[in-house]
């Protein structure tokens, strides 16, 4: 189920980076990158200010480690990202928000829409028929999750 992320967060401890020892933040994000799964994406700056423009938050809100995982069938990608609710809280983990698009990285032309809680409330995407346990959306939100500041709170 979250083989992904358990995996990581197993080599994330063992090369020390569970309490962020004395690594310095660009080793731990090097660390963490080296602990996702091949399936991750990266988003880049371009998707995330894309959906950045759809988000309801409050403002100065904005959304952090951008992955996307194509699911196994081939048909559906999964769009995940860490809501962060403002610069003072850029040192806390935000909730993760995932989203169903049909193509990726052309997300604008794609029609995201909302698989979990979180992403129909906090964006103005419409609700997907999926959810967070389909192939591919739990995938996505792994990847996130290795580098939050406080990994383990996927759901």
């Amino acid at each position: 189920m979250l083989k992904a992320g358990a995996t990581a967060l197993a080599l994330l401890s063992t090369l020390g980076l569970a309490g962020c020892g004395r690594l310095s933040a660009a080793n731990r994000l090097a660390a963490a990158k080296a602990a996702l799964s091949p399936r991750c994406h990266y988003a880049g700056k371009r998707v995330l200010a894309y959906m950045d423009g759809h988000l309801v938050a409050p403002p100065g809100a904005y959304l952090r480690y951008g992955f996307a995982v194509l699911s196994q069938d081939g048909h559906t990608w999964f769009l995940s990202a860490e809501l962060v609710r403002g610069p003072q809280f850029a040192s806390q983990a935000g909730d993760i928000l995932t989203w169903q698009v049909a193509g990726f990285p052309y997300v604008a032309q794609s029609a995201p829409r909302s698989v979990d809680a979180r992403a129909r409330t906090e964006s103005s995407f419409p609700a997907s028929r999926l959810n967070v346990l389909y192939e591919g959306a739990e995938v996505s939100r792994s990847c996130v999750d290795v580098l939050r500041p406080v990994r383990g709170r996927l759901l």
